[in-house]
């Protein structure tokens, strides 16, 4: 079975590791069937082993759909009972800084076979500063599948596809969103990262989603774009 890889950004990292990110959403990469055509909405067979969904795409003249077409297709990420690596930013030991990711991977391989052990790997998801010793950090994508291995492995249990803004508060707490103990009176749902506290779960993961996604064309939570939502 090919597992997929799932990034995160570093405070997500952190969220996973404490046991509070149980999410993700992810756009959907999808291209209309000709021009001038709308996606209306998207059937999800939710709990299907190869997920097939049905996107329903309209043509407007004005008010009026002057043509409609309906196709299924698959999650790229996978279905129910599939696996995805999680990475995020890491790092290996200093003397590395200079090599590239492939560079590291060659060298590890030839150290493992003379000492019969790997470089090591620091990541996020083991804690919120490098440990000593380690060097520069790099982008989660350009983290080689060789050490891919390093990193937390999550068995898909929810794939389904929705708009954005149908998040509920439940599902906002899933992608990491917590109550911050203020006092009371005060505003106190927030994730690691952020500076502001909001009044419900959904208005702080909106604002997280924002912060990442916001400068995007077409992927701010303001123009509800459909997502892959993936639990584990």
């Amino acid at each position: 079975m090919k597992k997929k890889y799932i990034t995160l950004k570093p405070d997500m990292a952190r969220v996973y590791a404490e046991g509070r990110k149980r999410m993700t959403r992810r756009v959907m990469r999808i291209k209309p069937p000709g021009d001038g055509y709308e996606l209306s909405r998207c059937v999800s067979t939710t709990g299907s082993k190869f997920n097939l969904d049905k996107l329903h795409w309209i043509k407007r003249d004005g008010l009026n759909v002057i043509d409609s077409d309906e196709r299924y297709f698959n999650c790229s990420y996978g279905g129910v009972g599939d696996e995805i690596v999680l990475g995020t930013t890491w790092a290996v030991p200093t003397g590395y800084d200079s090599m590239s990711p492939l560079q590291v991977v060659e060298d590890s391989k030839c150290y493992f076979s003379v000492r019969g052990k790997h470089v090591d790997v620091w990541s996020y998801f083991d804690g919120g500063k490098k440990t000593g010793g380690f060097g520069k950090l790099r982008p989660a994508r350009f983290l080689p599948g060789f050490f891919r291995d390093r990193m937390p492995i999550g068995t898909l249990t929810v794939v389904r596809a929705e708009r954005l803004q149908d998040i509920t508060n439940e599902d906002a707490i899933a992608e990491g969103i917590f109550e911050t103990p203020r006092e009371p009176g005060f505003d106190c749902w927030s994730t690691h990262g952020m500076r502001e506290y909001y009044p419900t779960p959904r208005d702080a993961f909106r604002a997280l989603w924002d912060s990442i996604n916001g400068d995007k064309p077409g992927r701010s939570f303001e123009d509800n774009p459909f997502v892959w939502v993936l639990g584990w």
